[in-house]
C-alpha cells in the first residue's frame, strides 16, 4: 500500500528515509508528496530490527540502491530482475553486523516475509504476492 505520506506522518524509528529510498523515491517524496514505499514492508522491516535486537542495514544505501528504486534506477543495477520487488516498493536488501545472513535468513524466515533469499553477504526480503500460500525461500551463496 503505496499512499501519500508526510515528514510528520513518518513512523519507523530505526529507519531513516534516506536509507530505504533511493535519490529517485526521494525526490517523489520530497517534490510531489509520494511516499513510494509499501507501508506493510517498512512495518515489516522495523519489525524485523525489533526482533533481531540489532541495527538492520539496508544493503546499498551509500550506493544508491536502498529498498525502494526506480525502475530507471533499477536498469542500471548488474543482474537486476526487469520486474524487481524493489522497484514495487516492498522489498530490502538487508544485513546485521552482528549476525552471519544464515542466521539472519533464520530469523526473518517466518515472520511475514513472502519472499527470503540469502545471499553470501546479504539477506533479500520481500513482500510478493504468493499464489496458494506457496512462500518463496531460497538460501544462496555467493549473490
Amino acid at each position: 500500500m503505496n499512499r501519500l505520506l508526510t515528514l510528520f506522518d513518518y513512523r519507523w524509528p530505526n529507519f531513516e528515509p534516506w536509507e530505504v529510498l533511493s535519490s529517485d523515491g526521494m525526490r517523489a517524496w520530497i517534490d510531489k508528496g509520494m511516499f513510494v514505499l509499501n507501508l506493510d514492508a517498512l512495518n515489516l522491516l522495523q519489525r524485523t530490527r525489533d526482533l533481531v535486537g540489532y541495527p538492520v542495514h539496508v544493503n546499498g544505501y551509500l550506493g544508491g540502491k536502498r529498498g525502494y528504486r526506480s525502475s530507471r534506477e533499477n536498469s542500471m543495477i548488474r543482474n537486476s530482475a526487469e520486474f524487481s520487488r524493489h522497484v514495487a516498493g516492498d522489498a530490502f536488501d538487508i544485513s546485521v553486523s552482528e549476525m552471519s545472513t544464515s542466521d539472519l535468513f533464520d530469523a526473518v524466515t517466518d515472520i511475514g516475509w513472502t519472499g527470503v533469499k540469502e545471499y553470501s553477504n546479504w539477506v533479500h526480503v520481500d513482500l510478493r504476492p504468493v499464489p496458494f500460500g506457496n512462500v518463496y525461500r531460497e538460501r544462496l551463496k555467493d549473490g
